[in-house]
């Protein structure tokens, strides 16, 4: 969600709800809110695989749904934690710390030798061309992944030996 262009806000846990489930009174609190420019606000329920694959968690889904309140969020949706590996919810949290390390002079810099060396395969083939430290190249490459301006495989690590490339 931190990734997406869109994004104008996002919520941790922002809402806690009361529902009846099997015969007792259970609490449930959500997963995340975001809220998009245009002011879509969208609940998010997050579960492991395993649990989603059972016809009994989709019935205590439907009744949290039930319980939130229509003014909580425009709509709510489910999203396995198993859609993303392990390196990919890795990398998708460094970026988000990337991202809020503005620093555009270094990610043009970046961003435009990478799309003018000609010899570019590996994130560090960048180092020797930008008079800049390779920690800020390396923190901007992040930011260019983050922002879809470079491509990279984001289920392995990510770092200067990582296969990068400009983005069409």
């Amino acid at each position: 969600a931190f990734l997406q262009e869109d994004l104008y806000d996002i919520s941790f846990q922002p809402q806690s709800v009361s529902y009846e489930f099997e015969g007792r009174t259970r609490n449930h609190t959500h997963d995340l809110l975001v809220t998009l420019v245009n002011g879509h606000r969208r609940l998010i329920f997050v579960r492991n695989g395993r649990s989603l694959s059972k016809p009994r968690t989709w019935r205590e889904i439907e009744q949290i749904a039930k319980a939130t309140p229509g003014a909580a969020a425009d709509d709510m949706i489910v999203v396995s934690a198993c859609d993303y590996s392990r390196q990919r919810r890795e990398n998708l949290f460094r970026m988000q710390e990337m991202v809020q390390q503005i620093d555009p002079e270094a990610d043009d810099v970046v961003l435009r030798t990478a799309q003018n060396l000609k010899t570019l395969y590996l994130m560090e083939d960048l180092f020797g061309h930008i008079a800049l430290p390779p920690p800020r190249v390396f923190r901007a490459c992040y930011r260019l992944i983050a922002r879809k301006k470079l491509i990279a495989n984001m289920d392995h690590v990510i770092h200067e030996k990582t296969h990068v490339v400009v983005a069409a």
